[in-house]
């Protein structure tokens, strides 16, 4: 072209290939060497990092956020030249060419490890995707952003734009039963309960309008304030939120960062869907409760737990920690941005209770090996063209440790698992990996003793979907209302035995019973070899069955 210096013919060649083209001396065509991104570790923190496009421009993650210092600035210099064109003489390039330097706040230790287990969960269970988010709850620092499926950013080309969205903060999904963390944190803050109080939770104790809330499988009777949040109550948390005026509920949900950005220094992040309470039904103060009727990103989740169990102040999650000029000296640093949303006596009961639905509720397998630690399950229908769908779920699992001085906080967010649904079954699992690998490489001490093993009836549950406590609906004129995880009905007690378990393992007889609301309490280890009752005997309500192992 005659009005342009020249012109690209090919970018990003190998150098080899541009050896042989220069080696049949083309008149007119000259080869100039490029800088290029190199991304050394290939896909970790994909997402997160973003990449850049051929002519350096940041294109998604860090990389787009932070492109103006990143890039340096353009400068012309003035050069001297001998006869054979080779350089002799350089004006020395500005202080600030080079572009500035950040430093982050993930860890590749704990980025590695978060991925290893999320890409094992998303695979193990044909999930369709998932995120899983590690932050340091006192300072709002994240430790880990993971998203699959991953891209190699060295590879742009063949970067699939599904790969490279960021589910962490792009992703909007009704958070079920994690939020009744949230709820129930406010109902304590505002004295509307007490830990030591009693509830009826019975069928037909939660009503709104002509719904009538109940249980997944089956009724608690009477929990106390804190069993309504190990056993994931549905018919208790209702009740607990209907003790807030609506306007104060509504506050809350703002209060914890819901339906806005958390401000973190990251691109495209999503606000969620939070309506404003004066545009509420008479069913929403009770679907809000159990966290329905509105969507939030898996990093407003965390952070609104954090807040929760960090003695009560909503942090300002940051993946920045430094700005660095290209000298290396520091130009900023990032302030820890904190607001209180709970006071500190609230907060410190949350952490106990949280740590007993670990120990002994729907979370189970969430417990670390050296560490204590707290949680809750989620397993949340997606809502597909206005109406709960019966096949596809978010299971979730949110919890932190150490509890009396939680030093991380992890979210798992598994998107439309096949098989199994349930988070303490899908997400769980997941959670305790990262934990129990980031707290090791942190060398956080251990607090726990080892060998720890739960009572029997425990154990035998650990092997059971975590449907207890998860939230399922009915409108007394219209039957069942497709609500959070709902599972099938237990078939009647009337005509059914006990089965023959002889020869099963402990996970399969636990889920022969489970269909059977049969309680199963277990001694030794390897197959069964003897059960009491025995198999045929009429099965009735609150039975136990006792099998006994041996190894051959």
């Amino acid at each position: 072209s005659i009005d342009k210096p020249f012109v690209f013919i090919k970018r990003d060649l190998h150098p080899i290939d541009a050896g042989r083209i220069m080696a049949r001396h083309i008149p007119g065509v000259i080869t100039v060497p490029e800088k290029a991104r190199i991304y050394p570790f290939d896909d970790l923190a994909c997402q997160l990092l973003g990449l850049v496009d051929v002519d350096e421009k940041g294109q998604g993650g860090v990389e787009y956020r932070y492109d103006s210092l990143l890039k340096g600035t353009s400068a012309r210099l003035a050069v001297r030249v001998d006869s054979h064109r080779n350089s002799v003489w350089r004006e020395p390039e500005p202080d600030n060419i080079m572009g500035h330097s950040l430093v982050l706040t993930i860890d590749r230790a704990i980025q590695y490890y978060a991925e290893k287990a999320l890409k094992k969960a998303v695979e193990e269970h044909q999930a369709l995707d998932g995120s899983a988010i590690v932050m340091d709850p006192e300072t709002g620092e994240i430790l880990a952003m993971a998203s699959y499926p991953f891209f190699n950013p060295n590879e742009p080309g063949k970067a699939d734009l599904q790969a490279q969205r960021n589910r962490a903060i792009l992703d909007a999904y009704e958070p079920g039963s994690t939020f009744k963390i949230l709820t129930m944190a406010a109902v304590l803050n505002e004295n509307k309960a007490s830990l030591d109080e009693e509830i009826d939770c019975s069928r037909g104790q939660a009503v709104c309008g002509r719904k009538v809330y109940r249980e997944a499988t089956h009724d608690y009777g009477t929990l106390t304030f804190p069993g309504i949040l190990v056993k994931s109550s549905n018919i208790g948390t209702v009740q607990l939120g209907k003790r807030l005026d609506e306007e104060v509920l509504y506050q809350y949900v703002k209060s914890f960062g819901f339906g806005e950005k958390s401000g973190i220094d990251l691109p495209g992040e999503a606000t969620g869907l939070v309506r404003p309470n004066s545009q509420w039904s008479l069913l929403s103060p009770c679907g809000i409760s159990i966290g329905q009727e509105l969507s939030v990103t898996p990093l407003q989740l965390i952070r609104a737990v954090a807040s929760v169990i960090n003695g009560g102040l909503l942090v300002k999650p940051h993946v920045v920690k430094r700005v660095l000029t290209p000298q290396g000296n520091l130009m900023t640093e990032t302030a820890v941005e904190k607001s209180r949303v709970l006071s500190t006596d609230t907060s410190r009961a949350m952490r106990d209770i949280l740590e007993t639905a670990v120990m002994e509720g729907t979370g189970t397998k969430a417990q670390l090996n050296g560490w204590t630690a707290g949680g809750k399950t989620g397993t949340a229908q997606k809502f597909i063209d206005g109406a709960y769908s019966k096949r596809k779920y978010y299971a979730s699992f949110i919890g932190f440790a150490p509890v009396e001085n939680p030093r991380l906080i992890t979210l798992v967010v598994i998107n439309e698992p096949k098989g199994y649904i349930y988070g303490g079954l899908v997400a769980a699992p997941a959670f305790k990996e990262i934990m129990e690998n980031s707290l090791l490489f942190l060398n956080v001490p251990r607090n726990k003793l080892p060998g720890f093993r739960p009572s029997l009836e425990m154990a035998a549950m650990e092997s059971l979907p975590d449907t207890y406590g998860e939230p399922e609906t009915i409108d007394e004129e219209s039957g069942i209302i497709p609500g959070e995880a709902a599972i099938p009905e237990r078939p009647p007690f009337s005509g059914q035995t006990v089965p023959n378990l002889i020869g099963l393992s402990l996970r399969e007889a636990a889920a022969t019973c489970s269909t059977l609301d049969l309680k199963l309490s277990y001694q030794g280890t390897g197959k069964i070899v003897a059960q009491r009752p025995e198999p045929g005997t009429r099965l009735h309500s609150n039975m136990v069955c006792e099998v006994f192992f041996a190894t051959s």
